[in-house]
């Protein structure tokens, strides 16, 4: 009843629907408990950040179906996408937009390197004591350094879990966060990527992890296991006109909770 309701108030004012995502079922029900119970302030929580999720996917803007765009042949797709770039380019206050953007990113970036690095103290002196060759380790980069165009795979499918269309045409901001021990690297990710075709002036802060073991008596390491990956609610956005501050507290809860999910995984194939 309480999601109808809110549905109905969104619908009037002509804004994005809410969507449940499979993942998120199990807080959606908690939610409504504690709704029941009296404390609607998970709920209210939980519905706001559907609605970023359901208004940030919006930013994606229509394409010509493929059938569509191939029918004139090769170079006219070719001089469409030219046209469709040069039109993004050129979109009133985009030069304005990209430059706050990245001022946010780069705050935004810091602190998270910070907060990391942090925490990779407080990981070493733990793993150093069942490990004496524990590597622990924090990495990062930033545009326009070449290497904010590493790990695309992944920013490619986090942006695809949170329902967003990543613009990567000058990197993304990325920290890494790597655990070796005992034959099992952990690798957690942490990215800051512009959100929609263009600048639109939307920052989405998103995560991802994967796990990797040397194979014993070979010098060759096996594919790396993906153990986490952001859903649609485990993000955080801005517009360009926020500042880094004004969500920093989501990002740390954000980035303790995902982070001890990624260390469980990582514990539990060890030894």
């Amino acid at each position: 009843m309480a999601r109808c309701l809110t549905l109905l108030n969104l619908l009037r004012c002509d804004l994005a629907p809410l969507v449940v995502d499979r993942r998120e079922r199990d807080r959606y029900l908690r939610s409504l408990d504690r709704a029941n119970e009296g404390d609607l302030r998970p709920l209210i929580r939980f519905f706001a950040e559907l609605e970023i999720v359901a208004l940030r996917s919006e930013l994606e803007r229509p394409v010509a179906a493929t059938s569509e765009a191939v029918a004139g042949g090769a170079l006219s797709v070719l001089e469409a996408g030219v046209a469709r770039f040069r039109a993004l380019q050129a979109e009133t206050g985009a030069q304005e937009r990209a430059e706050q953007v990245a001022r946010l990113a780069n705050d935004v970036h810091g602190r998270v390197g910070l907060w990391l690095t942090d925490m990779s103290k407080r990981i070493e002196n733990l793993v150093g004591e069942i490990s004496a060759h524990s590597i622990v380790t924090v990495q990062g980069a930033a545009p326009p350094d070449s290497r904010s165009r590493y790990w695309g795979r992944q920013v490619v499918q986090t942006a695809r879990s949170v329902d967003f269309f990543v613009n990567r045409h000058d990197g993304v901001w990325w920290q890494r966060l790597r655990i070796h021990a005992l034959g099992q690297e952990l690798r957690y990710l942490v990215f800051v990527q512009k959100v929609g075709r263009g600048e639109t002036g939307v920052l989405a802060l998103t995560v991802y992890a994967e796990l990797m073991g040397d194979e014993a008596g070979d010098d060759t390491r096996q594919e790396a296991e993906t153990v986490l990956i952001s859903t649609p609610t485990e993000s955080v956005t801005w517009t360009y006109s926020d500042t880094a501050e004004a969500r920093w507290q989501d990002v740390t809860e954000l980035l303790d909770t995902t982070l001890a999910a990624a260390l469980h995984k990582f514990v539990s194939v060890l030894g």
